[in-house]
Formats: C-alpha cells, structure tokens, sequence
C-alpha cells in the first residue's frame, strides 16, 4: 500500500507548503517552496538508504533502529493508550529524577529517546507505520524551522536574498542530517521558532503572549530531546535580549555576560555539588570514548578543570572546525565531509578581503548567531569523538554560522575576481 500512498502524499504536502501561510510569508514562490520541500524529502529518503547501507553509518543507521521502535510504540497507542503517555513518566532508578545531566542510570537521559519515540508513535498514525511517508511528513513538520530561520536572516539581511537562501537551505551536511528522520530536525524546529518569536517580538510595540508561550514551550522541548542544547542556548539569548534592551555597544554587553556564564559554570558546584557542570561534562565525553566507534578522531581525556578545559582548547577547535581532515578520508563519506568544511573554511578566509563594507544595522542578532553557533561547536569538541557524531551534531550550528557569512560576503567583487 505504501507504494500508492507515497506519491499521494508527496503531492499532498507539496500542494500544503504552498497554501500555509507561514511558508508563504517567506516571499517566495510556490515553486521555490514546493522544490525546497523535495529537497528536504529528498534529503531524508538518502539519510535512510545510508542506514541500509553501510551498517557503520551509525548516525544514519540509528534512524531505522528508532524507527521499529516507534512502530511497537504506535502499536503500544492502539492498544493501550493511558500507558503509551504516561508508562515513560516514571522513573525506575534509585536517584527517581536526579541525575538530570548524567549519562548512566538517569531518567533524563533516557527521556531523549523515549520522547522521539513517542513521537514517532503518534506520527505513525498517519502514516500507518510507513517509515518513507514518515520521511515525507516529518520534512513537512521540521520545514517549519528553516522557513522561521530564513525570514529572520532575510530580515537582517533584505538585499541578499540568494546568500540568505543558500545559508537556511542547501548546506549539504545541514540539509542531510535535520532532514533525516532523528532528533536533530526537530531540535533544530525549535531553537528557529524561539529565534523567529524572540527576534518579531523584540520588534513588535504591542507584548504578545503567544510568542512567550511558543518561546518557552520550545525551550522545554528541547531540553527534553537534548538538555546539552538549552545549555548553549539560554546564555545567548539572554546576551541577545540585553544588548537589545540595554541600546548599549552589542559586543561589550555580549563579552561581559559571557564572562559571568563562564564563570557560573565552573562555580556553580559551590553552590550545589549537583550542579558540578565541568565534571558533567567530563563525564559526557568519557561516555563517547568508551564506545567504540568504526570513526574516531583521538583525543585525550577531559580534566573537569578550568586549566583542563584551557588546555584542551586547540584539539576542541580541531575536532569541531577542520574534522574530518584530509587525513580521515576512507571512503565517499568522509570525503563529501571534508570537501565541505575545508569549503566553509574558505568562506570564512574570502569574508576577511572580500567582505562588504555597509554595517549591518542588527549587531546583536549576528552576535548571537556567532556566540550561540561556536558555543555549539564547543559542546561538541569538549563531548564527542566520533566523526559521524561530530558532522551531525555541528550542523544544528552552520546555519547560524554561515549565512551571515555569505551574506556579508563581496559577491561582485568576487565576481570580478574569478573573471579577471
């Protein structure tokens, strides 16, 4: 039946991103619209042949694996509702709902998976257990938050719609890993509506409630899928909404109160030892190095100190900026991966002698796209070791990284250049 449905249900929601009016408030046309949504279908249809495979694609893999059991859980819903809701509110260990940041025996960490699951339960009632109609609306549902992204970005940026585009929806690693069906596309859903509501709503007069409402119910959602993320997240939003209210020189504002979040997090255990957030940390990084992965990238072993953070500095950047290397190439994989990031590298070398000269009349907003997207970065060389993980885990941040870096490049200059 699925081969019948498939193509009714790709019509379907291509036709419905063309008639719902937050995707039309994009401006752009019904088949700019309709050829982006298959781009994300697309998208998430590779990430599943990836998974089927090559095996030792675990970020990919990990979709099928979630996807069965999404599929009991329907099946759990059909038959027993009351404990499909609430059977995972309960807690099994010793500590009940401690241990919120820990990785072993700790209620919070299973709540990760446990809420996808669910969720994929309740998505499996429309597409009846099908996980390529699952693919087609899971794109619809997550095109929500490149669509909130790309008005905002093309707010700050009015005259460079193609760059702005280009940044919210074709960075290949970006598109591939929020398009597949994981927690990466939904975490990402929600940190873009907190972006759009936060950054209208500093703009509208009039208070709205919906957009608080919105803004923390998505903060709470993301805690629940990746609790890691509210951590980078809340520090520059709230830098954010001061610069923004306080009219004051956006950088200073931004340097002093990132001063203060990295002092809390490394004093924070004298308030309470369960708040030890460098040993969390460390702990968090010492789960990855005890699996053992077909790709991983050397590292050595986190010290949950201020010296042991300093001193792992230089290999966090590596890992999170130039991995994987020329040297971790084996297969067509890691090649495509590199090719990107020494490609994103380049950007960034071109934006110091060919950028454009007007300033951009929201610096606050760009100072957030820059602290929120490296303090990502950071988490993830501080935490992982694993190629896959690391390519998966950064994308949440390239938007918010690159798309202000080609908007703010000298594309006629460039230009000029390459036709000298």
């Amino acid at each position: 039946m699925h081969y019948f449905l498939f193509p009714v249900y790709l019509l379907f929601f291509s036709w419905l991103v063309t008639r719902v009016g937050f995707f039309r408030r994009t401006e752009l046309s019904s088949v700019q619209l309709v050829l982006l949504f298959l781009l994300k279908v697309a998208a998430g249809i590779f990430y599943a042949w990836l998974g089927l495979t090559y095996k030792n694609v675990a970020e990919a893999s990990d979709t099928w694996s979630m996807h069965w059991q999404g599929v009991a859980e329907y099946h759990l819903l059909l038959r027993d509702p009351v404990e499909f809701f609430t059977g995972f509110l309960h807690s099994t260990y010793p500590d009940g709902y401690g241990n919120f940041f820990s990785t072993t025996d700790s209620w919070w960490n299973d709540v990760k998976l446990n809420a996808f699951l669910k969720f994929l339960g309740i998505l499996n009632i429309f597409s009846f257990g099908y996980y390529y109609l699952n693919v087609i609306i899971y794109s619809f549902i997550t095109f929500y938050g490149v669509t909130a992204l790309y008005q905002v970005m093309k707010n700050v940026f009015p005259l460079q719609k193609i760059p702005v585009l280009i940044g919210c929806f074709l960075l290949p690693s970006f598109i591939l890993w929020t398009s597949g069906v994981h927690k990466e596309g939904l975490i990402f859903l929600f940190v873009a509506l907190i972006v759009f509501h936060l950054y209208f709503g500093l703009r509208d007069p009039r208070p709205r409630l919906y957009r608080w409402v919105v803004v923390i119910f998505s903060l709470l959602l993301i805690l629940l899928l990746r609790n890691f993320m509210v951590m980078v997240l809340v520090p520059a939003l709230i830098a954010w909404f001061a610069s923004h209210k306080l009219r004051f020189r956006p950088v200073l504002v931004f340097l002093a109160l990132y001063l203060v979040f990295v002092t809390l997090f490394f004093t924070a255990k004298y308030i309470h030892p369960s708040m030890d957030l460098p040993a969390v940390t460390a702990d968090r990084q010492a789960s990855f190095l005890n699996m053992r992965g077909r790709a991983e990238v050397a590292v050595e072993k986190l010290e949950p100190t201020f010296q042991g953070f300093l001193t792992l500095l230089p290999q966090v950047i590596y890992v999170t900026v130039l991995s994987p290397s020329i040297w971790d190439i084996d297969d067509l994989q890691s090649l495509a991966a590199s090719a990107e990031t020494y490609l994103y590298l380049l950007l960034l070398l071109l934006l110091i002698f060919y950028h454009r000269k007007e300033r951009n009349r929201d610096q606050a907003f760009i100072l957030f796209c820059i602290f929120f997207g490296f303090s990502v970065l950071l988490m993830v060389g501080y935490t992982v070791n694993n190629l896959g993980a690391i390519v998966r885990y950064r994308s949440l941040a390239l938007p918010f990284l690159l798309t202000p870096v080609l908007a703010s490049l000298n594309w006629p200059r460039l230009g000029r250049l390459i036709n000298i």
